[in-house]
């Protein structure tokens, strides 16, 4: 005589099983944010180390109205025009713009409200006869904000900014150009990165 499962068997059985697949998700949860802060960190590596390569040709970091073929602000990937931005920094157009990562180029409403965490952002003063001052800010983790600034004398193209969110410091990354003057509000809580 066969005798079938208990109740108290396969609620064991649905238990051991609804262990196992949460542990599986959130493992693979935390496998596609190190994957995305990897892209990030390449992509963000890969638009500074052509920024320098285009400052040492030109004498300036390419602005956004040289790197995108238009003076607005582009705060959304859709509006840039990645051919021409492939064009200015040399980079392959899929380095730009893949599934999890995305490139912005702006000089003033692109952060604030509207940072992404899926985004790259490459910052400079709106052209190179913008010698105003310009600063930008990205919201900390632990609360309050890390202000980058261009100083007022420096012409447009002077300077520039690389930043990502990453999941695994669970703030932002902030890259700044060899050349030029850029300050922090805070060096200890808002260091410079390089990687």
């Amino acid at each position: 005589m066969t005798r079938g499962f208990t109740v108290v068997e396969i609620l064991i059985v649905v238990a051991v099983i609804s262990i196992i697949t949460s542990l599986a998700t959130a493992v693979t949860i935390q496998s596609q944010r190190q994957a995305g802060d990897w892209q990030a960190q390449g992509l963000a590596a890969t638009i500074k180390s052509a920024a320098e390569r285009y400052y040492m040709k030109n004498s300036e970091y390419p602005v956004p109205s040289v790197a995108t073929g238009s003076s607005t602000d582009h705060t959304n990937p859709s509006t840039i025009n990645y051919q021409t931005v492939s064009s200015v920094f040399n980079i392959p157009i899929n380095v730009l713009n893949t599934n999890q990562v995305k490139l912005v180029i702006c000089h003033t409403n692109c952060l604030g409200s509207n940072l992404n965490k899926g985004y790259v952002y490459y910052l400079t003063k709106s052209d190179a006869a913008t010698t105003g001052a310009r600063s930008y800010s990205f919201p900390r983790s632990e609360g309050g904000s890390c202000t980058y600034a261009m100083p007022s004398p420096e012409p447009g193209g002077s300077a520039s900014l690389t930043a990502f969110w990453s999941h695994q410091q669970n703030n932002w990354i902030v890259m700044r150009s060899d050349g030029g003057t850029i300050t922090t509000s805070d060096s200890t809580t808002c260091p410079f990165k390089s990687l």
